[in-house]
């Protein structure tokens, strides 16, 4: 079960309604006070690379997959708070939607229902937080896990999920609302690569019980990124000429967007040499590649020729690049690719 202020990335994103809370019904930005719910906007938490690999992560962000065309109510331009001015979600067009998400993040998607009006808050059940003595705290966490309200699906397989229903907010607010916030309740159990579609019930209904219009059921579309390689530790040094100081006994750690499988990334997938700047061809070295112990989004590459309870051969720059052509897994088989040497190359010194 997931609270207001709960579920995948909602410390930084969920609990802020910027802008008024929408009430009064002569503001341009209200809700329509009667009628059945309609669907303004879905939304699908995605992790453009941005500059990733030159270890700059992107924030995780709400993307619309989908805009009610024709719809003056619809959001366009949010007071989004991890965005300077803010964020357009739908086309100021109202004859225009919007392409599908295809970057939702493998480790921290989520999807959000907005409607023009407020729905039957039967919809969520409201459990009380326990204090540490077991009492209640006065505050509770919501879920829709009773209700069920959606269909979920990736890779054409259902989806155990959660969330809760949001009642502030409006076309205006971050986050948007009132609105139904959903998300699997184990994001890493998902393919990357997959298409995930959200379908809505007949029991979403508004206060007055009238329920969602059968042709605004879904199913929306939003696809889960491809695996990708996100940054290395050490990594791709700013100055050529001053490569970052590694520790001989550490490997390097290469970070992948999702829980990868190890063994599909092989010494041959991987390009050592022992070089004298970084940028220069150098001697090759046999690689060593292994899962992470302390990360399964990660592995770690390490010189096959280093004594023994080492990394690396002390005194030596490394060059790190991987072989374009190769394929990758995640452990739930969803495909990816190793970056290219243009991309990403690690140099180091020992």
């Amino acid at each position: 079960m997931f609270g207001r202020t709960q579920g995948a990335l909602a410390a930084t994103l969920g609990l802020f309604a910027w802008g008024a809370c929408a009430s009064d019904p002569g503001g341009p930005s209200d809700l329509r006070p009667a009628g059945p719910p309609s669907v303004l906007t879905v939304l699908a938490a995605d992790a453009p690379m941005g500059d990733a690999l030159a270890g700059v992560l992107a924030d995780v962000t709400e993307t619309a997959t989908f805009c009610k065309v024709g719809d003056d109510k619809r959001p366009g331009f949010v007071n989004y708070p991890l965005a300077v001015g803010g964020t357009q979600l739908c086309p100021d067009d109202l004859t225009m939607n919007v392409p599908e998400v295809i970057d939702a993040s493998p480790l921290e998607w989520y999807a959000r229902v907005e409607f023009d009006r407020l729905l039957n808050p039967d919809i969520e059940d409201l459990i009380p937080n326990l204090d540490a003595n077991g009492q209640p705290d006065g505050t509770s966490t919501g879920t829709i896990k009773n209700m069920f309200p959606f269909t979920l699906t990736c890779g054409g397989v259902d989806v155990p999920y959660d969330g809760y229903y949001g009642p502030d907010g409006n076309n205006v607010t971050w986050p948007v609302g009132p609105s139904l916030f959903v998300n699997p309740q184990n994001v890493g159990s998902v393919a990357t690569s997959a298409e995930c579609s959200l379908t809505l019930k007949t029991n979403i209904v508004g206060k007055t019980n009238e329920p969602v219009p059968s042709d605004e059921l879904g199913p929306y579309k939003f696809k889960l990124a491809a695996l990708q390689v996100v940054g290395a530790t050490p990594g791709q040094p700013d100055d050529p000429t001053m490569p970052d100081a590694q520790d001989p006994t550490a490997p390097d750690v290469v970070n992948f967007n999702a829980f990868i499988d190890a063994t599909t990334v092989t010494a041959a997938d991987v390009h050592i040499e022992i070089t004298t700047a970084c940028g220069t061809p150098g001697t090759a070295a046999v690689a060593v590649v292994a899962a992470d112990g302390m990360d399964p989004t990660a592995i770690d590459i390490s010189d096959a020729a280093a004594p023994a309870g080492t990394a690396w051969v002390a005194g030596k720059i490394y060059q790190i690049t991987f072989d374009d052509t190769a394929t990758v897994k995640d452990v739930n088989g969803g495909p990816g690719s190793l970056p290219a040497a243009a991309d990403l190359t690690i140099c180091f010194s020992t």
